[in-house]
């Protein structure tokens, strides 16, 4: 096996000016090459031979040596790529050397020259197919030797001593020869032209359809891989044919690996599906399974399965398309979860409304309670007197009994009750997002008022027990956002700083400092673990932004739920408690939607510190 291989590669690299596309040419030369090679070898050892036996001098060595200069010239233009040329060359020094040979031992017999014709004839014999690709040069070399031979002839009746007769039917028996072998060998060579161009049409034709077909593979390969569905085939024995990148993905198995394997140990989440996948390549029918729950991309996901029947050669199988529709669930709880904010802030806002009645009533009444007992008027005069008593008594009696602290403080809780009620209808409005002009403390304190009126806070969290400590830097300039969503964010982050503290042990003193700083070069916290926080990694706050920070004591988080604490729906707390949507949306309201930045910084046991930076007005 070793020895054809090491000459084929020689071959290749002799012949290398040769295109191995064209079989005919590149195995025509191959074949010279080898007797080109063979002819000088002989040559050489002749050349030995005769030089040793009689002498350099003579013609006999003089002509071998011309000979094997012509030869190793032709073999020099067929190595060049000069196919046409070394041929020539070897046929005309062929049929030169043996006319040579005819003019100059006129006296030999004729069965000598008629062996010599016969090599002349076989030489014509050999050129069509074996080495010319044209019919022009089996022509031309039909014409030469015929008007050679006729002169040949010519020589012979002046040289040799042969009857008319003789002369005659040697003449005529070797132009017959010469005229049958050019006849036969015109027609082979056409016969052979015709089949060699009807086999490189059906082989151009073949090779049309390789590529067609290689391009229709690789373009559905390309289809295949691209989509962002796992996409797995496999025979009626549940061995992988097909492999996709998605799956290469999802698996971290390349296509090789998995090819001819089992699916289920490739993929062992389809092992709960096995029975679907057999009734598919039972009935040959499309099979949906929806919203199944596996653990996918290394994550407890939602996904659906379609398997396709595959039926192709007798052969039977299965195509399994797995999508991964965990983030269109996600978004699609988002929705509904936005609805039923909707809907809860329509509630609320309609509670609001009818809540302000009856505060109206109280306060009015109040008011009107407290004009009546301090004021002096006519009638308040007259129904004392008609009562026996005088309004001295009766405003010393509501001193004495404060009475009338006792009024204003009704006044002042329904007038504590009436803001929490705006704020509440500012809060729930439904309305387009619209920036203004924000002075952040004012909009903080709000946020704080409506956190303390909070239903859960109060009872659950018991947030009058949080000691808030707010540090704002004086003449703050104000921040453009929309002053609703901003407040939800807030709530937000006091809401998770209240449920926090409350779930950490042995915290006695919880607190929440509230910071608010302007981009006036002074340092504000950074997150080194977690990127930019106010846009520059030097930890300043740009001139064009202004921040505050909301920080806790509590307990603090660790790395792996710093990382996703603001991915949507995920939350450490019960299924009762949380959805995992609160960060998300106070993100997506800062970066989004006010083109601001927001951060986490956290340690366990340590707290943690919101940073939410806002651009100036």
């Amino acid at each position: 096996m070793r020895n054809p291989i090491i000459m084929n590669q020689l071959f290749s690299i002799f012949l290398k000016n040769y295109d191995k596309g064209n079989k005919e040419l590149w195995l025509k030369a191959k074949f010279v090459l080898i007797t080109t090679l063979i002819v000088i070898s002989c040559l050489i050892v002749t050349l030995i031979y005769t030089s040793f036996t009689f002498g350099f001098g003579s013609l006999t060595v003089l002509t071998e040596l011309v000979g094997f200069l012509v030869m190793l010239s032709a073999l020099i233009f067929l190595l060049r790529g000069w196919y046409t040329l070394s041929v020539n060359i070897i046929f005309l020094t062929s049929f030169t050397v043996a006319w040579v040979l005819m003019f100059n031992e006129p006296a030999s017999s004729l069965l000598i020259k008629v062996d010599t014709i016969v090599f002349i004839i076989g030489l014509m014999a050999a050129m069509p197919i074996m080495f010319f690709r044209s019919r022009t040069p089996l022509v031309v070399y039909f014409i030469l030797n015929l008007i050679i031979f006729i002169v040949f002839n010519i020589h012979l009746h002046h040289e040799a001593d042969l009857g008319l007769r003789t002369r005659v039917d040697y003449f005529l028996d070797n132009a017959i020869a010469i005229c049958f072998v050019f006849v036969v060998s015109f027609n082979l060579f056409t016969i052979y032209r015709q089949a060699m161009n009807s086999l490189k049409t059906e082989l151009v034709q073949k090779q049309q359809a390789r590529d067609s077909l290689k391009r229709m593979r690789i373009m559905l390969s390309n289809i295949i891989n691209s989509m962002p569905s796992v996409i797995i085939g496999i025979n009626q024995f549940n061995r992988i044919v097909i492999w996709n990148d998605e799956a290469k993905r999802v698996t971290h198995l390349s296509s090789d690996e998995v090819l001819d394997t089992d699916v289920f140990d490739m993929f062992p989440q389809l092992l709960t599906f096995q029975d679907q996948i057999k009734s598919v390549k039972i009935t040959q029918t499309i099979s949906k399974i929806d919203k199944q729950p596996i653990n996918y991309r290394g994550r407890e996901s939602f996904v659906d399965i379609t398997l396709y029947p595959l039926f192709q050669d007798e052969i039977e199988g299965v195509v399994i398309r797995i999508d991964d529709i965990t983030d269109r669930l996600q978004m699609e709880e988002v929705m509904i979860q936005s609805e039923k904010m909707l809907s809860i802030g329509g509630l609320a806002a309609g509670m609001a409304h009818e809540l302000n009645n009856p505060l109206a009533g109280m306060m009015q009444n109040a008011q009107l309670i407290h004009n009546r007992l301090t004021c002096d008027l006519p009638a308040n005069d007259q129904a004392a007197r008609d009562a026996g008593i005088s309004m001295e008594g009766i405003r010393s009696y509501m001193g004495q009994r404060e009475i009338l602290q006792k009024l204003d403080n009704i006044s002042a809780a329904g007038a504590r009750a009436a803001g929490i009620v705006n704020n509440m209808l500012g809060f729930a409005a439904r309305s387009e997002s619209k920036k203004e002009a924000v002075h952040l403390p004012d909009l903080l304190e709000d946020a704080i008022e409506l956190a303390g009126s909070d239903y859960d806070l109060k009872t659950k969290y018991d947030f009058k027990r949080i000691r808030l400590e707010r540090d704002f830097e004086s003449g703050l300039p104000t921040a453009s956002c929309d002053k609703s969503k901003l407040q939800q964010v807030v709530f937000n982050l006091l809401n998770n700083a209240a449920q926090a503290m409350s779930s950490s042990e042995g915290n006695d003193n919880p607190r929440i400092t509230i910071r608010i700083r302007s981009g006036t070069g002074k340092p504000i916290s950074r997150n080194p673990a977690g990127g930019i926080l106010t846009g520059a990694e030097s930890g300043i706050v740009p001139p064009e932004m202004i921040c505050l920070e909301i920080e806790d004591n509590g307990p603090g988080m660790d790395e792996k739920t710093k990382k996703r604490v603001f991915e949507p729906f995920y939350t450490t707390k019960s299924v009762d408690t949380g959805t995992g949507l609160g960060l998300f949306v106070s993100y997506f309201i800062v970066v989004e939607d006010h083109e601001g930045t927001m951060a986490v910084e956290s340690t366990v046991g340590q707290g943690t510190r919101f940073i939410i930076c806002l651009p100036k007005a």
